[in-house]
């Protein structure tokens, strides 16, 4: 099974920028990312996270995981080295 590694607060994106808020629970003691948080992007300006791991809800909404993508279709990059979700 592949581990999909779960985004949090700061994590960066595939073009360059990092995730500015993470609504979830605390992960290693950092939030965790939901779909519709925002994040920046170095090309685009601000962009909001669009996808998350289908099944997985924290206050209602999809958990974030690599390679989930940004509304501008910027990867999401872990900064986990193995945390997640099989």
């Amino acid at each position: 099974m592949i581990r999909q590694r779960v985004i949090r607060l700061g994590d960066k994106l595939s073009r360059g920028g990092s995730v500015t808020q993470a609504s979830g629970a605390l992960f290693g003691g950092i939030p965790v990312a939901l779909a519709g948080d925002q994040a920046l992007c170095a090309i685009h300006g601000p962009t909001i996270v669009a996808e998350g791991y289908p099944g997985w809800l924290m206050n209602g909404r999809l958990v974030a995981v690599e390679p989930c993508h940004t509304q501008c279709g910027c990867s999401l990059i872990s900064s986990l080295a193995d945390a997640g979700v099989c």
